[in-house]
């Protein structure tokens, strides 16, 4: 099937994800141009309100990446801001200049988070559960709110809640085993809370997907087929690493007395699905984990 050609701009497109869907989108003959303060690429600075004049010229799809890392750094008040402002303010700067310039923008593909559920244990949840109450599902239904504004303008909106991404070169994995080198493999919590893990691959081309399907709108999980609960996540890590390790708790109370609320992102159990997607037409190429990790451990 031939796929049409798009100009595509990446807000996000130096990160994990972004970088990944850069290569994903090169493979099917797209051009990708992406928005960053570095020179030699199209010229933003959120903080400042600037987006170069010609930053959509020839552009007809936005994939909006942005945003600052919500395990990089401890949740003080400072941070809590700097994590809404480079999500709410990058969109609410996109949403602006698309209104008030001329472009031939015709389809903007935003990053959410299935934070947006809260944690709600074994519940099964799918696109249309209600959102949760604490601080990540908030900053998530405000981003998919600042993001609306888009949708209004009559630009073909889709928006995936991505779930907890796998990679060796960033996201969860990294942290997941830091201690492996010690010989301890850490249990979080209760570790019965359900991850809602996929490949950096298969998230890539999620987004890809996104932008080439011109009927795909409205929100998606972006999660594999196959929550895991995280003692067994860690369980299939060392299975397809070859590592040994002991499976140790870190309780809950300790891990609030290091990370503080942040420890929420851990201990937030999320079984999203991902039937919404996949009946849109989307097939996964590492549908479980054990898929998963043995591409990544390979």
């Amino acid at each position: 099937m031939k796929v049409t050609q798009h100009t595509v701009l990446i807000s996000g497109g130096t990160g994990l994800v972004g970088s990944r869907l850069t290569l994903a989108l090169r493979e099917r003959g797209h051009e990708v141009r992406i928005l960053s303060r570095q020179r030699g690429m199209v010229y933003w600075d959120p903080r400042r309100g600037h987006l170069a004049e010609d930053a959509f010229d020839g552009v007809d799809a936005i994939v909006h990446l942005a945003g600052a890392g919500i395990a990089d750094k401890r949740w003080s008040p400072a941070r809590k801001r700097e994590l809404e402002e480079s999500r709410l303010g990058t969109t609410r700067l996109l949403a602006e200049a698309l209104q008030t310039r001329k472009h031939q923008v015709k389809c903007f593909v935003a990053a959410s988070a299935v934070g947006f559920y809260g944690s709600r244990g074994d519940e099964r949840l799918d696109e249309s559960s209600d959102p949760g109450s604490d601080f990540l599902a908030k900053l998530s239904q405000q981003w998919e709110q600042a993001n609306a504004a888009v949708a209004a303008l009559g630009i073909r909106l889709a928006i995936l809640r991505i779930g907890i991404v796998l990679s060796r070169k960033g996201g969860a994995l990294p942290e997941l085993t830091k201690t492996l080198s010690l010989g301890v493999a850490g249990v979080l919590g209760s570790g019965r809370q359900f991850y809602p893990v996929i490949h950096v691959d298969d998230l890539a081309r999620m987004f890809r997907f996104a932008v080439e399907e011109p009927n795909l709108q409205g929100v998606y999980n972006a999660v594999g087929p196959a929550p895991v609960r995280q003692r067994d996540l860690m369980r299939a890590i060392l299975r397809a690493s070859g590592r040994k390790a002991i499976l140790a708790p870190v309780p809950e109370f300790g891990l609030r007395m290091v990370l503080g609320e942040m420890a929420d992102a851990v201990l937030m159990s999320s079984r999203a699905g991902c039937q919404k997607i996949e009946e849109a037409g989307f097939r996964f190429d590492y549908p479980t984990v054990e898929r998963m990790l043995e591409a990544l451990y390979a």
